[in-house]
């Protein structure tokens, strides 16, 4: 019995640690990221929305929204905790005028490397006035923005972070980097 108490301890602790798991604002915590994609949903995916809830003690979330149809209206959304796959919803658009797949993207030339290099930007730009305190990244998102005048759909990328106060800051960027405006709250 004195033998077996350790062990177990150590399986618990494994398990405990295996469970929890931290994807860093930076370009390795996003080649993670998208290796825990493409194996839930392969290589060639098509998502709407990739949302990476950041808990620094190691709780990360995932939520995503994809199509196992690129050209249906049918979504499913997705998340992911403590390494743990779930769906959540069953997803139908209302669309006139636009093709399902106007909606969607795949990850490609490094979408989500761009992300963490966005996150790891804005915390730089958070920590450049002493007030702030160290920052940190309380979520980095991925979707497609609102369709511009010509019918064109871009890739939009939201960092959040939030400094030593507890004061929050977000930041939007379009796929080359280059600030957006906020987006309007619903």
């Amino acid at each position: 019995m004195k033998r077996l108490l350790p062990v177990l301890l150590l399986l618990l602790a494994c398990l405990a640690w295996s469970c929890n798991k931290s994807f860093n604002p930076d370009r390795k915590g996003m080649e993670q990221l998208y290796q825990v994609l493409e194996k839930k949903f392969g290589a060639g995916a098509w998502y709407n929305s990739i949302i990476l809830v950041h808990d620094a003690a190691g709780d990360d979330m995932i939520t995503v929204e994809r199509a196992a149809d690129p050209d249906k209206a049918m979504q499913e959304q997705w998340t992911w905790f403590h390494g743990f796959w779930e769906q959540k919803a069953d997803i139908e658009l209302k669309c006139s005028g636009v093709q399902p797949r106007d909606f969607l993207f795949q990850l490609q030339n490094g979408n989500l490397q761009q992300m963490g290099k966005l996150a790891e930007q804005a915390l730089r730009t958070l920590a450049a006035d002493p007030a702030n305190g160290r920052g940190r990244l309380i979520m980095a998102g991925i979707e497609r923005d609102n369709p511009s005048p010509e019918g064109a759909h871009h890739l939009a990328y939201t960092i959040q972070l939030r400094n030593a106060a507890g004061v929050r800051y977000s930041y939007r960027y379009d796929e080359q980097g280059e600030p957006l405006p906020p987006a309007a709250q619903p």
